[in-house]
């Protein structure tokens, strides 16, 4: 999850197209209208992507008043822009405020119209979504962790199997020992090869990438507006301004940190997602990897994730 500095430089030019995930196939509205006139044409497209509505899984149920037609894909990706750019959930249409809540049992979005529409009295405090949102989608993030790790482990165990039994036969065979055998052969047997687990899952439905807290901060910086200050770009490859999403610590400088390649392209998480290492490796495989980061890291980083303290961020504006 990268600081709040970092959400103003993003704009709704973000909205390309990619297939969409579990979690947005499965967004429900709360108390939204049942039924359009796009939503009953099968031929309609969407307003954002001109798809078929059809090929992208239907349309969704507006919870305002707007009778057009968005994806479920669209509509996601719409609000996550809208936050990175103002902070609010708006219709991408007629511009009301929405309520965005996350169903973890259910692993969906949920939407309603907020109250008092776009006037100051129905504002949502801007820190309140991302609370919300983070601290409900935690839980499910820790238990596909955990899937995952099994999983792997599993599949790891199967593939050794078979190398060992692969690696026996052929020494009987051969009148040799079998671990000199399996020392020369290399690679798992073909027949397990669709035994190896699947890569591990965000709670939006994408894949975890791994890679350097280097390279997140470069991959951030190439996006950037503006070209980056020689002493910012090395303040922030000292102090990366980059938090766990499970542990809320901020996630050390030599380190490395598995990211959502969603990004900020769904509302679930607009300010991206990240696991540091250490909550990876404690939750899928129980083991445990001491912290780099420094005394009192963990309260920064919390500072970060609810974003209510305006000190707490201030060091990272720039980013």
């Amino acid at each position: 999850q990268e600081s709040a500095g970092a959400r103003g430089t993003r704009r709704q030019s973000g909205l390309s197209q990619n297939a969409p995930s579990p979690c947005c196939k499965q967004m429900a509205p709360e108390g939204a209208h049942t039924s359009t006139a796009a939503e009953d044409d099968g031929d309609t497209d969407c307003m954002i992507c001109f798809e078929t509505l059809d090929s992208r899984g239907g349309a969704v149920p507006l919870p305002c008043d707007c009778r057009v037609a968005y994806c479920h894909h669209c509509w996601d990706r719409a609000l996550a822009a809208s936050i990175s750019a103002c902070g609010r959930a708006l219709c991408p249409s007629c511009r009301s405020w929405m309520h965005v809540d996350f169903d973890a049992a259910g692993g969906r979005l949920l939407f309603s119209r907020l109250q008092g529409g776009s006037g100051e009295d129905g504002e949502e405090p801007q820190d309140d979504w991302r609370k919300r949102l983070y601290a409900k989608a935690k839980p499910l993030q820790i238990a596909l962790l955990q899937r995952y790790g099994a999983q792997a482990t599993a599949s790891a165990d199967a593939i050794a199997a078979a190398d060992s039994s692969r690696a026996a036969s052929a020494a009987q065979a051969r009148g040799t020992d079998a671990i000199e055998v399996q020392e020369q052969e290399e690679g798992p047997s073909a027949g397990v090869a669709s035994t190896r687990a699947d890569p591990p899952r965000c709670v939006c439905g994408h894949r975890l990438t791994c890679t350097s807290a280097r390279e997140r901060v470069l991959a951030f910086i190439s996006e950037a507006p503006m070209p980056t200050p020689p002493t910012l770009l090395e303040h922030l490859m000292q102090r990366p301004p980059i938090v766990c999403d499970i542990c809320t610590r901020q996630v050390p400088p030599r380190s490395r940190v598995w990211t959502c390649e969603n990004g900020r392209r769904t509302v679930l998480h607009a300010v991206r997602y990240d696991v540091c290492e250490a909550c990876f490796a404690f939750h899928s495989f129980g083991i445990e990897i001491p912290s780099d980061t420094g005394e009192g890291a963990g309260d920064e980083g919390e500072g970060s994730l609810e974003d209510g303290d305006a000190s707490s961020e201030e060091d990272k504006d720039d980013w």
